[in-house]
C-alpha cells in the first residue's frame, strides 16, 4: 500500500533531517503525489465526521497520521490529538 510506503520513506528520511518544515514538505509532496491522484477513484468523499468510513479509508488515514508523527518527531504513546498533529505538520486529512 502506497500510504504505508510513504510512512516508511519518511521514517528513513527522519534519520537524515531534523523534525520540522523540511520533513513536512517532503510528506506533503509524497502524499499529494501518491495518494491525491487516486483519491476520487478509491472511494466516495466524506463531507462530515458522521459519514460512514470503510476499512480502506481508515488504513489510509492511519498511515497519514503516522507520517505526521514522523514529521514532528512524536511517538504514538504521546497521545497528541490527530487534528493537532495534521495541522502542525500541514498534512491533509
Amino acid at each position: 500500500m502506497a500510504a504505508k510506503k510513504i510512512t516508511g520513506t519518511m521514517g528513513r528520511l527522519a534519520c537524515r533531517f531534523p523534525p520540522g518544515p523540511v520533513l513536512s514538505s517532503f510528506a506533503r509532496a509524497f502524499i499529494s503525489g501518491k495518494l491525491g491522484y487516486a483519491a476520487g477513484v478509491t472511494g466516495s468523499p466524506r463531507y462530515a465526521d458522521d459519514d460512514p468510513t470503510t476499512g480502506h479509508h481508515t488504513s489510509i488515514q492511519t498511515a497519514i497520521n503516522d507520517t505526521a508523527r514522523v514529521c514532528l518527531g512524536v511517538k504514538r504513546r504521546a497521545k497528541i490529538p490527530v487534528s493537532s498533529l495534521l495541522r502542525k505538520a500541514g498534512l491533509p486529512s
